[in-house]
């Protein structure tokens, strides 16, 4: 540890001065190394060293195990970093470390022990955990958040089923006999756990601003609710249901949300979602999501391709609203046989306008896909500058090329499509006319991801010499992505 000269200008600094340039490199969700970051400057100096270890806060806001995970054994450091909390407010993460299918064992048992000893004192908590982990603490999980939390404001739990490299959220809650938090959280503002069920009705949630619903509930109990939840900023929807049998003609009051930002909808049968945006009333620049994975089942359903195409057109009407205030400039377009997906980029940190249809049956009903191309042929993505491209391309699909006639300002396409079909068609409408994409400059290709069974080892092997060869002169620059 080096020593500094007492008349150093670091010494003029004002201790609240010092601490805030400290706290402003200790945010551990804005930086993942902001931990290693505070340990480095707690040993630059002792005069530093002397300040830090006497600002519990400090340490308090820095519990990050995803760092903890990298010192094992006997260089496992995580309950001196938890001593040197003193009594201060806690941040928990955990987003990382604990979701691997075989988590560190010294981490794991820590990071209960943490919970276990100052849930009292924790602040925010935002924890992914592999599925098995969780059930082998459901019981230690049910009881602890059977206490009221006082200080609590976050709390974002997730549990993730890790199989093979390939991770899922696990949608399904977790009962437990005792009310939540035991109704008791008045700091709470942000709750993300599916995992947990709850009284939509429960006196915490009137101070939400970030809500998730993922058990499944029926949209009478829903809309009841969320009155009481006027300052909601970010409302996420998922497993929203219809009715319960035998119930009919149930009143539906509709729900100002004046302060929402970002609606996400995911899991909702397409008549289900209309009817809910039918009795929401949220601001025209919110952001808007919606997940439609379609069930085999629904097939059966004869009046289900019209459900469908009606919540097509009423979301291209609130695009078009949401576009006069977020101009869209980059934007995405999967056209496949069993996915269409369009979107915009991101605003604010908020997540634009997504609307994505999956279903392997989708091929079979090709009016869902007209409908899809012919909604959202808008006037307002005539500001779009990039566009990424997923698609089986064909270039005898009229609702396609009408779809790239209204995308006058790209200047880069990045597509991952290397049918030769769409280049030769582009070569054709680039040159020399430029009948679509008059202001393109680059076209940037990189490899689609690998199908579910093929090998990684196939899929990086893969020879592109023949491909990039064949665009010698091609009327724009043609980048390939390795």
């Amino acid at each position: 540890m080096s020593s500094v000269a007492n008349d150093a200008p670091i010494y003029q600094l004002s201790y609240d001065l010092l601490l805030h340039i400290f706290e402003d490199n200790a945010h551990m969700f804005a930086d993942d190394s902001a931990l290693i970051t505070t340990l480095a400057a707690s040993q630059v100096c002792q005069h530093w060293r002397s300040f830090m270890l006497a600002t519990p806060s400090l340490w308090g806001k820095l519990l990050d195990f995803d760092v903890l995970d990298r010192s094992t054994g006997e260089g496992y450091w995580g309950e001196e970093l938890v001593r040197r909390t003193g009594s201060s407010v806690l941040w928990i993460k955990a987003v990382k470390g604990l979701v691997k299918e075989r988590p560190n064992q010294q981490l794991a048992l820590h990071f209960i022990k943490t919970i276990k000893d100052h849930f009292h004192r924790v602040e925010i908590l935002v924890v992914d955990l592999e599925l098995m982990e969780f059930a082998r603490h459901r019981e230690f999980w049910n009881e602890i958040t059977s206490h009221p939390v006082p200080q609590l404001q976050c709390f974002d739990y997730t549990v993730i089923l890790d199989r093979d490299g390939r991770r899922n959220i696990v949608q399904r809650a977790s009962y437990s006999p005792f009310p939540l938090f035991a109704d008791d959280a008045p700091r709470l503002r942000t709750f993300r756990a599916i995992q947990f069920e709850f009284d939509l009705q429960v006196p915490w949630a009137r101070g939400l601003r970030d809500l998730l619903v993922g058990q499944s509930t029926f949209l009478p109990t829903l809309l009841d609710a969320l009155p009481a939840i006027e300052s909601l900023e970010r409302l996420e929807l998922n497993n929203i249901v219809w009715l319960a049998e035998g119930e009919d003609n149930v009143y539906l009051q509709t729900v100002h949300l004046p302060k929402l930002k970002e609606l996400r909808l995911g899991s909702l049968h397409p008549s289900v979602c209309d009817i809910l945006l039918d009795h929401l009333i949220i601001p025209p620049d919110c952001a808007l999501r919606y997940t439609l994975q379609l069930s085999t089942v629904w097939f059966l359903d004869r009046n289900l391709e019209t459900e469908i195409t009606t919540i097509i057109r009423r979301l291209s009407e609130y695009a078009r609203r949401y576009f006069l205030h977020w101009v869209p400039t980059n934007l995405l377009l999967r056209c496949e046989k069993d996915v269409l997906c369009i979107a915009t980029g991101t605003q604010d940190g908020l997540g634009g306008f997504y609307l994505l249809i999956e279903s392997d049956l989708l091929h079979v009903r090709a009016q869902i896909t007209a409908t899809f191309l012919s909604e959202f042929t808008l006037p307002e993505f005539r500001h779009v500058t990039q566009l990424r491209f997923e698609t089986e391309f064909s270039d005898e699909d009229v609702l396609l090329l009408a779809f790239f006639g209204c995308l006058s300002s790209v200047q880069i396409l990045t597509t991952c499509c290397w049918h030769p079909h769409f280049f030769n068609f582009l070569k054709e409408k680039l040159d020399p006319q430029r009948s679509v994409f008059p202001s393109l400059k680059t076209i940037k290709l990189e490899k689609s991801k690998p199908r579910p069974g093929l090998p990684i080892e196939d899929y990086k092997n893969v020879d592109l010499s023949d491909f990039i060869g064949s665009h010698d002169g091609y009327p724009v620059e043609v980048v390939i992505s390795p």
